[in-house]
């Protein structure tokens, strides 16, 4: 029996040199910075960091990285995702050598076809051959559909299937599978839309998926010790900041801009795999001008900013 995941997981960027290999001092810092702040999990190589996009020389080297980093401290989740069972399967191997602690996947991405008991196959054939842990990861904007709560609870008696990332935008039905009791105890419930975090963990969740926290995890594991305090009013605090940040994400894809926030406070350049494009002149000082005024907000109540220590941004 696998622990299932809780906390605070962050989904992290892949810095990338001008030839688009990784660049690894960039990597290291960024990784350290967030065993720093007490993160709960690394999940490397999803939307945000531009998995399906990089080479697989590049993707081993990332797995690896941050294997490595983590030393053990905290877990590393790998995504597997690809568009067929035959396709997956070799890339689970290659995590799996890289030593991660669980894969990620997806349903496939390319013209899936919306079938429940067809999601509920795929997730459970990959699982029986994972020689290590499966996170199913919904995310309908890529996949064109969405995981039911019935699916969910099929693929929660897989004994190799530990939890769920959650990425819709759809609170009601969200909120439907965190305060399932079916569902608790056998799968943990991982949240991937940091605003709505709050609400969904005081119905049950069990922990988060922030890409916020590529660049503020002081903050994001504030969110999550002040929830586990009963401390309502500094999750209601966090979440203002958190929003306030949001749109930061469509300026203009979230790798971009992350990236963008990133080198501002000191950590790579900021550099997405080609043709995919950075933050115009317009949308960079947006993205200055809405941290600056996190970074106050953040002071004023005590919490780091990884920004504080390498560019002064306030």
């Amino acid at each position: 029996m696998f622990d299932l995941p809780r906390g605070v997981v962050v989904p992290l960027v892949t810095p990338l040199t001008e030839d688009e290999t990784l660049d690894v001092v960039a990597f290291r810092k960024l990784l350290n910075i967030q065993i720093e702040a007490g993160v709960d999990g690394f999940f490397v190589l999803g939307s945000c960091g531009e998995g399906v996009l990089l080479t697989e020389e590049v993707r081993l080297e990332v797995a690896k990285t941050a294997v490595e980093v983590a030393g053990g401290a905290v877990p590393v989740y790998a995504a597997a995702s690809n568009n067929s069972i035959a396709t997956v399967k070799p890339g689970i191997n290659r995590l799996v050598d890289a030593g991660v602690s669980a894969v990620v996947l997806t349903l496939p991405f390319y013209g899936w076809y919306n079938d429940q008991s067809c999601a509920v196959d795929f997730f459970c054939e990959i699982a029986d051959f994972s020689p290590i842990p499966v996170i199913a990861y919904n995310l309908p904007r890529v996949a064109g559909t969405s995981l039911s709560l019935e699916s969910i609870l099929a693929i929660a008696d897989h004994p190799n299937i530990i939890a769920l990332k959650d990425t819709r935008p759809e609170f009601e039905e969200m909120l439907a599978v965190a305060s399932c009791k079916e569902r608790q105890g056998k799968i943990s419930y991982l949240v991937g839309n940091t605003v709505l975090a709050g609400s969904l963990l005081r119905a049950g969740a069990d922990g988060l998926v922030s890409t916020m926290g590529n660049v503020y995890p002081h903050l994001i594991q504030r969110l999550w010790q002040s929830h586990n305090k009963n401390h309502h009013a500094m999750v209601e605090t966090c979440t203002k900041l958190i929003a306030e940040f949001n749109p930061v994400f469509s300026m203009p894809t979230t790798p971009a801009s992350t990236k963008w926030a990133l080198e501002l406070a000191g950590i790579g350049k900021a550099r997405t795999v080609r043709p995919w494009p950075m933050p115009n002149a317009e949308q960079r000082e947006n993205i200055r001008r809405i941290m600056n005024g996190i970074d106050r907000q953040l002071s004023e109540m005590g919490i780091a900013r990884i920004a504080s220590h390498a560019c002064g941004l306030c």
